[in-house]
Protein backbone atom coordinates (compact mmCIF):
# COMPACT_ATOMS: atom_id res chain seq x y z
CA UNK A 1 0.00 0.00 0.00
CA UNK A 2 1.25 3.26 -0.84
CA UNK A 3 0.19 5.65 1.81
CA UNK A 4 2.94 8.63 2.26
CA UNK A 5 5.50 10.40 -0.19
CA UNK A 6 8.34 8.51 1.35
CA UNK A 7 6.22 5.42 0.06
CA UNK A 8 5.49 7.10 -3.21
CA UNK A 9 9.19 8.13 -3.50
CA UNK A 10 10.23 4.42 -3.00
CA UNK A 11 7.72 3.26 -5.67
CA UNK A 12 8.91 5.85 -8.04
CA UNK A 13 12.51 4.98 -7.73
CA UNK A 14 11.58 1.17 -7.68
CA UNK A 15 9.34 0.86 -10.90
CA UNK A 16 12.40 2.24 -13.00
CA UNK A 17 13.55 -1.00 -13.45
CA UNK A 18 10.09 -2.44 -13.83
CA UNK A 19 8.65 -4.86 -16.69
CA UNK A 20 5.25 -4.65 -15.98
CA UNK A 21 3.37 -2.07 -17.32
CA UNK A 22 0.45 -3.39 -15.63
CA UNK A 23 1.86 -2.79 -12.43
CA UNK A 24 3.58 0.01 -13.07
CA UNK A 25 0.29 1.96 -13.85
CA UNK A 26 -1.93 0.29 -11.13
CA UNK A 27 1.13 1.75 -8.44
CA UNK A 28 0.61 5.68 -10.52
CA UNK A 29 -2.66 5.17 -9.51
CA UNK A 30 -2.32 4.97 -5.95
CA UNK A 31 0.45 7.14 -5.48
CA UNK A 32 -1.52 9.67 -7.35
CA UNK A 33 -3.62 9.92 -4.40
CA UNK A 34 -0.48 10.36 -2.21
CA UNK A 35 0.51 13.80 -4.55
CA UNK A 36 -3.55 14.42 -4.18
CA UNK A 37 -3.29 14.87 -0.13
CA UNK A 38 0.44 16.26 -0.23
CA UNK A 39 -0.69 19.12 -2.87
CA UNK A 40 -3.79 19.93 -0.64
CA UNK A 41 -1.29 19.83 2.39
CA UNK A 42 0.79 22.58 0.59
CA UNK A 43 -1.48 24.25 -1.09
CA UNK A 44 -0.03 23.82 -4.38
CA UNK A 45 -2.44 22.74 -8.20
CA UNK A 46 -2.81 20.59 -10.99
CA UNK A 47 0.76 22.24 -12.16
CA UNK A 48 2.31 21.06 -9.24
CA UNK A 49 1.21 17.64 -9.34
CA UNK A 50 1.24 17.08 -12.60
CA UNK A 51 5.36 17.89 -12.47
CA UNK A 52 6.25 16.00 -9.69
CA UNK A 53 9.55 14.53 -10.00
CA UNK A 54 7.61 11.60 -8.96
CA UNK A 55 5.66 11.71 -11.69
CA UNK A 56 7.84 12.41 -14.30
CA UNK A 57 9.69 9.20 -13.30
CA UNK A 58 6.51 7.24 -14.29
CA UNK A 59 6.17 8.75 -17.09
CA UNK A 60 8.98 7.89 -18.16
CA UNK A 61 9.09 4.11 -17.33
CA UNK A 62 5.27 3.90 -18.80
CA UNK A 63 6.93 5.63 -22.19
CA UNK A 64 9.50 2.93 -21.98
CA UNK A 65 7.82 -0.06 -21.27
CA UNK A 66 4.90 1.43 -24.30
CA UNK A 67 8.25 1.73 -26.67
CA UNK A 68 7.58 5.28 -26.91
CA UNK A 69 10.33 7.42 -27.51
CA UNK A 70 10.40 10.26 -25.02
CA UNK A 71 12.02 13.39 -25.09
CA UNK A 72 13.18 14.32 -21.75
CA UNK A 73 12.81 18.03 -21.69
CA UNK A 74 14.04 17.56 -18.24
CA UNK A 75 17.11 16.48 -15.67
CA UNK A 76 16.33 13.03 -15.71
CA UNK A 77 19.05 12.49 -13.06
CA UNK A 78 17.92 15.24 -11.02
CA UNK A 79 14.56 14.47 -10.79
CA UNK A 80 16.27 10.71 -9.36
CA UNK A 81 18.01 12.54 -6.57
CA UNK A 82 15.10 14.83 -5.93
CA UNK A 83 12.94 11.22 -5.58
CA UNK A 84 15.94 9.39 -3.83
CA UNK A 85 15.97 13.01 -0.73
CA UNK A 86 11.66 12.32 -0.48
CA UNK A 87 12.61 8.63 -0.24
CA UNK A 88 15.12 9.16 2.43
CA UNK A 89 13.63 11.95 4.32
CA UNK A 90 12.45 10.65 8.14
CA UNK A 91 9.69 12.99 8.47
CA UNK A 92 7.68 11.78 5.67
Amino acid sequence: MIETMKDAARTALAIQSASNLSGVVHSWAQVQSVLGAEATRLNKGTDWRNGHPINQLFVIQVGHLSNIPIDLGFDYMAAVAQVEEIAEDTLR
